[in-house]
């Protein structure tokens, strides 16, 4: 079949199911949303960075009166609490990347006179302390880009070196676990490392000053660069598929299985404009998926196996110079989501298996050329969770099976068209949290039970 004839064919599609879009949406398809806790009465707490570490949640939230601090949650109001107050000032920088590692949270929090520095917690406010490194006289300063290694027990991460101001280090937690890797100096320049990745116990990252793809166990003789340089096409992202790593150079296709030897060009996409490279890299189940520019097609989503014979376009959404601009892929299970823009359609929800005719539109939730524009794709025990604007409930919570069935709408928290714009959704044990606005209580955490969404059932 012609790339035009089945285009033809989803538009027809979505003309004809354009009626039926909303059909029983009035019903929310999920429980009651619950307020955990209103942390700042009357105004807005913001949280942000939530995660999960064991049977609690943590974040970060603005009470008002200490500034944006850490906090965690076991998902009630009395158990919803303030860990510690690093930065004494209701204006203060906030903390940042909070990173599981086992049944620990590591984050990073602003000092005087160092920068961001590396915390630890264990939900309590007397087990949230400083991390320092095994020589005083040399603490960790400015930290950042915080990587964990579960099989290897450590976490990886970016700070001040004694010769330079961006190097890798390591940390078990403790003292003497904690150093950095500068020893693995690359003709007396130490490599400042940047997009880590974890692959089993070892951490695959792009360092050096011409950004190559380096991998370290932890040990200075254990760091060593993998790819040459290349002073003009820089690794840009990093990920992997099984134990194969992918990494983009422009509009270079690499893998490496953890050997040099083993580190080559999988393919390079000709006929790109100057300046158009490898975004939206994205592991994928037995696959890697990207897109990239073209001439003839524009930014379109393409995918590999690994060879150069089976890295190819996916599909030409949006035919012409223009592309789709394919956004946000996620992958759940086999099928890869995201965002594209189609004439006569805007942007709204598509799912790939990685063919052609396995393309296809989720659904056309604000029906015409109009967009619902979903982000904040998150998956979550088979489903789907993303934030859309169908203009009839303004941004509200959606969720899809990944089934034939068509996304719900979770439920209108804030009526109207402004809508609650939830983010940061994140699973603790049976239930969904994430953050919203109702139009009482501001942007605060809240909860639903993931076993009250119910998908749509077949006619």
């Amino acid at each position: 079949m012609a790339m035009m004839s089945y285009r033809s064919i989803v538009l027809m599609l979505c003309a004809l199911t354009a009626g039926q879009k909303n059909a029983g949406d009035e019903r929310p398809a999920c429980g009651p949303v619950r307020l955990v806790k209103d942390i700042s009465p009357g105004a807005t707490s913001p949280p942000g960075e939530l995660v999960a570490v064991g049977q609690q949640l943590f974040f970060v939230a603005n009470d008002g009166s200490s500034g944006s601090e850490p906090w965690r949650s076991d998902g009630t109001a009395a158990g919803t609490l303030r860990l510690a107050d690093i930065f004494p000032h209701p204006d203060g920088p906030a903390p940042l990347e909070f990173t599981p590692l086992g049944e620990t949270l590591f984050f990073t929090a602003f000092i005087d006179g160092r920068g961001y520095t590396l915390w630890k917690s264990d939900g309590t406010p007397s087990g949230t302390t400083l991390v320092e490194s095994a020589d005083p006289t040399h603490p960790i300063i400015k930290a950042d880009l915080l990587t964990p290694v579960p099989a290897a027990g450590l976490l990886f991460f970016r700070a001040g070196g004694p010769r330079s101001s961006a190097v890798l280090w390591r940390t078990d937690g403790t003292p003497a676990g904690t150093f950095s890797l500068d020893e693995t100096d690359f003709e007396g320049l130490p490599p400042p490392p940047s997009r880590m990745l974890a692959v089993g116990n070892t951490l695959f990252f792009i360092g050096g000053f011409q950004s190559t793809l380096w991998r370290s166990d932890g040990t200075p003789a254990g760091t060593f660069r993998l790819s040459e340089e290349d002073s003009v096409r820089k690794v840009s992202s990093v990920v992997a598929v099984n134990e194969t790593v992918f990494f983009a150079r422009w509009n270079q296709l690499w893998k490496s299985d953890g050997t040099p030897q083993g580190t080559v060009l999988v393919k390079e996409i000709l006929d790109t404009p100057e300046g158009q490279y490898i975004e939206e890299l994205t592991a994928g189940d037995g696959q890697v998926f990207f897109t990239i520019e073209d001439r003839q097609t524009g930014r379109e989503l393409w995918h590999s196996d690994g060879t150069a014979a089976g890295t190819s376009l996916v599909a030409d959404l949006q035919p012409g110079p223009a592309g789709s601009v394919p956004l946000h892929l996620t992958a759940m299970g086999s099928t890869l989501f995201f965002s594209a823009e189609a004439s006569g359609l805007g942007r709204e929800p598509w799912r790939s298996n990685g063919t052609l005719e396995g393309t296809t539109l989720v659904a056309d939730l604000l029906p015409g050329p109009a967009s619902s524009a979903p982000i904040e794709f998150t998956e979550v025990e088979g489903r789907l969770f993303f934030n859309a604007d169908d203009a009839s409930g303004g941004r509200e919570l959606w969720f899809t099976d990944g089934t034939a069935q068509e996304p719900r709408r979770a439920g209108d928290l804030f009526p109207g068209l402004t809508g609650s714009f939830p983010a940061g959704m994140t699973r603790l044990r049976d239930e969904l949290f994430f953050i919203a606005s109702d139009g009482t209580t501001g942007r605060e955490l809240r909860a639903l039970s993931l076993a009250s969404c119910i998908s749509r059932s077949t006619p």
